[in-house]
């Protein structure tokens, strides 16, 4: 395939969460091909010590990164290994709608991309508050904001209780 446009860190300068390496490249259906994701950080999330779940980090960072398509498989991961019904499962669906809505707007689909925000904002907004670290009202708000074209970058997740104090890995 071609080389094609991609998608831009919404604050390249966002603070790294994780010491696991960010992707060379970015997965876009139907543009370019599928990487090798590598081997994913493990763990199982427990929403009392969140800020020690390497893999929840990691999906923070690919996120941050613009690297939805990769934040979203992480964030299923997770997603899987909690109760249903639990607020944190209910908190990585929504981020899961809201990473693809984020994909979807870049590929230009639209409606598609307003579908999945709404969906995944609801589901933030039915827990409320700040859950895993992130404060899920106003990331919902912005995620909205962005997906109709009222910002210019999608919003970052900036995380609350958990010091950015990794660096960033390059690469291998």
């Amino acid at each position: 395939m071609p080389p094609c446009e991609q998608p831009r860190p919404p604050e390249p300068a966002a603070p790294r969460y994780s010491a696991h390496p960010l992707p060379g490249s970015r997965y876009l259906p139907g543009r370019t091909p599928r990487p090798d994701p590598g081997r994913p950080p493990a763990g199982n999330l427990d929403p009392r010590r969140w800020s020690a779940c390497e893999a929840w980090l990691h999906a923070v960072d690919l996120y941050n990164g613009a690297f939805w398509w990769e934040c979203h498989e992480v964030l299923e991961a997770l997603y899987r290994g909690l109760p249903r019904g639990s607020p944190a499962r209910e908190v990585l669906q929504g981020l899961v709608q809201i990473a693809a809505a984020n994909l979807k707007r870049f590929l230009g689909r639209q409606a598609a991309a307003e579908r999945l925000c709404a969906r995944g904002a609801a589901h933030l907004r039915a827990v409320g508050g700040v859950a895993l670290g992130l404060p899920l009202g106003s990331f919902a708000a912005q995620a909205e904001n962005w997906v109709a074209g009222r910002r210019t970058a999608p919003p970052s997740i900036r995380l609350r209780g958990r010091p950015a104090a990794r660096p960033p890995r390059r690469p291998a």
